[in-house]
């Protein structure tokens, strides 16, 4: 079992390298931009995030030449802010180049030298190129300490088929993974955004323009596009696709221009939660849970109860702001010896809770805080700092909604 899980490897279209005989080879590839209006989960559940270099490149490609600023956004997440990491496939060490390139004769056999991935593609059989990209990734994935992120694909997520063969070891374990991830995450990510959905507040005019133009010139292209053959082979393959939007980038204009306000706004919150993430949610989730759930398959029912119980508690955090609650609260507190740092916590949520590091324990007798212990022995630590995160997060996420200029 793994020491620490704090990686996720955001993946891309890499299912299209089982066309090439050498999976090195540099070839098209994006990121997933569904993450920045359904929460952004990974980047917040997550200390490090990586990505196959071509995606982001791809991405930066599309905002140079095109102005989309969801490139731009990537771009940020990974200079700037430094959560976001490329790998380059060319230069993995050789271990990893040794079980990628097994696991890649593998999958080449299995599909035909690749063939039957253009067929996926047409059918939009997205569910099978995922468990593709999982396998062919996973070496990769080991090589950088992360584990592979179960992600739609960007172009066609409504149209995912569930496929009826029993899946591979590695990508039952990536969905078994990605079920609690989801399920972790949903308390934060229905409150919580960087963008709001593309066309949101913008002109229907504008909005319909920018679809008529993917309809009318994207969709003939996409196809080819996503299997990086014909007239976008090779790693910058993107470059021809984007070439031939140019005349219609004006199109682009209003939904990018919503899209990067969105961002601006809401990176705020973002760090926010990263932070309150890295201090109650991060240590049990990646040096525990994760690397037992990854061992362990029937420990999925244990964590589902466990944010279950999360959940109640942190709706029932608010009525610690009275008084007779937070003496209570401290009472138990002080007996299990987590006074000092709970009462700290409950303290960024109302200033009145600070007197109690002294007022409490000063009041306090033997019998209580021995009833208090008894009391803190028979439930669950585990569940408090999960309880503080998510009411830490649905605070911020209010704060996002009540501020104006993030409406905008």
């Amino acid at each position: 079992m793994a020491d620490e899980v704090d990686a996720i490897y955001l993946t891309g279209w890499e299912y299209n390298r089982l066309l090439s005989a050498n999976p090195q080879t540099p070839r098209n590839s994006a990121l997933p931009a569904e993450i920045l209006w359904n929460g952004a989960a990974y980047l917040w559940l997550f200390r490090r995030v990586f990505c196959t270099a071509e995606s982001l490149q791809n991405e930066e490609a599309a905002d140079n030449i095109m102005g989309w600023r969801t490139g731009r956004i990537f771009g940020e997440l990974a200079g700037t802010h430094r959560i976001l990491e490329p790998v380059d496939w060319q230069i993995l060490g050789q271990s990893a180049q040794k079980s990628l390139t097994d696991k890649h004769k593998i999958l080449r056999a299995e599909y035909h030298d690749g063939a039957d991935v253009r067929t996926l593609i047409q059918k939009k059989d997205y569910r099978k190129l995922e468990q593709i990209k999982i396998e062919l990734v996973k070496p990769v994935a080991d090589y950088v300490g992360a584990m592979v992120g179960v992600v739609p694909n960007s172009l066609a997520s409504p149209s995912w088929q569930r496929d009826s063969s029993a899946p591979d070891g590695d990508v039952d374990a990536a969905d078994r993974v990605s079920t609690f991830l989801d399920r972790l995450a949903k308390p934060v990510t229905t409150g919580l955004r960087l963008c709001d959905p593309p066309g949101t507040s913008v002109a229907p005019q504008d909005v319909q323009k920018q679809r008529e133009v993917q309809q009318q010139q994207e969709t003939e292209m996409i196809f080819e596009l996503m299997a990086g053959e014909g007239r976008f082979v090779g790693g910058e393959g993107y470059v021809e696709y984007f070439d031939e939007l140019v005349p219609y980038r004006a199109a682009y204009e209003p939904i990018n221009a919503q899209l990067y306000t969105n961002w601006q706004q809401n990176l705020p919150a973002l760090v926010a939660v990263r932070a309150a993430a890295a201090k109650d949610l991060w240590p049990q989730l990646h040096r525990e849970w994760l690397p037992q759930l990854l061992a362990d398959p029937a420990f999925a029912n244990e964590l589902a109860t466990l944010i279950a119980k999360a959940v109640r508690s942190s709706s029932r955090f608010g009525d610690l702001l009275t008084l007779p609650s937070l003496i209570a609260f401290s009472v138990a507190s002080v007996a299990s010896g987590s006074l000092p740092p709970m009462l700290a916590e409950l303290a960024h949520l109302n200033p009145v809770t600070a007197s109690l590091a002294t007022l409490v324990p000063m009041g306090m007798t033997g019998g209580a805080i021995a009833v208090a212990s008894r009391r803190s022995a028979r439930s669950a630590t585990s569940v408090e700092p999960l309880a503080m995160f998510y009411q830490k997060a649905k605070r911020i996420a209010s704060a996002q909604t009540a501020d104006p200029s993030s409406r905008k």
